[in-house]
């Protein structure tokens, strides 16, 4: 299991030395992280903009067989207006993929995309 560690800055460090910060929804993206880190147990349901995010502990409707702790996902977020998009999501542990769409306002359910 990957672990991270805190930095006195507040930032953390992942076991392959990537720093990663703190960050909420709509921030400016980090250039070196590559993408937004979320504040633990952000809920994915209210990820609504284009974007790629980090999140320990995500909370939401996540894929079956995921609990909303032990979970250190990455959301790439596709949207085409505020009621259709797609979500697709990455589990960093497993290398798992997951693709869901949301219609008219209305998340579906997540499809296993890839397995590992």
């Amino acid at each position: 299991m990957a672990k991270s560690y805190k930095l006195e800055d507040g930032n953390y460090i992942d076991s392959k030395g990537i720093v990663h910060s703190r960050k909420k929804l709509n921030t400016v993206l980090d250039s070196k992280i590559g993408y937004t880190v979320l504040e633990n147990g952000f809920n994915i349901n209210n990820i609504k903009e284009n974007g790629r995010y980090g999140i320990f502990n995500a909370s939401g409707t996540l894929p079956s067989g995921y609990s909303t702790s032990d979970n250190n996902v990455i959301i790439d977020c596709i949207m085409w207006s505020s009621l259709y998009g797609r979500q697709i999501l990455h589990d960093v542990r497993t290398e798992r993929t997951y693709v869901r769409n949301i219609n008219n306002g209305t998340w579906r359910s997540w499809t296993q995309y890839t397995t590992q």
